[in-house]
């Protein structure tokens, strides 16, 4: 019985070691789109949050809006912010007067020498209608 005991609490352990995420020297960042805030009669607020920086430096971020459902650079509208992205993350305020169409499909991206990194899509309404 106390064989059995420890090799449950040893297994236990080797499990537990293996569920922690190591987000260093990744030579890209992890971004997450988060839902859109502020929303109301003038416009929403897209944002963005920064999980793990990239050990390689980034050459622009920002987001890409679509009327499709999964955007991409050649469907979508792309909003770039800047090269470096902040550490708590990104936001851009979208005026309603710029949409045109009822849903957008937004997602946050950051580009490095190597690749694309793309956030999850999200959606907005808007009140064009």
């Amino acid at each position: 019985m106390m064989k059995q005991r420890f090799l449950f609490l040893a297994l236990i352990a080797f499990l537990m070691m293996g569920c922690g995420e190591s987000f260093e020297s990744e030579s890209f960042p992890k971004i997450i789109t988060l839902q859109p805030v502020d929303v109301d009669s003038t416009g929403a607020t897209f944002r963005c949050k920064l999980l793990a920086p990239s050990s390689s430096p980034t050459t622009s971020y920002g987001f890409l809006r679509s009327t499709y459902i999964i955007p991409d650079f050649g469907n979508s509208e792309r909003i770039i912010l800047g090269k470096n992205i902040p550490d708590s993350g990104f936001d851009y305020r979208v005026n309603y007067k710029s949409f045109k169409v009822k849903r957008y499909y937004v997602m946050a991206y950051a580009t490095t020498d190597e690749k694309t990194i793309f956030g999850n899509i999200v959606f907005v309404n808007s009140n064009v209608y």
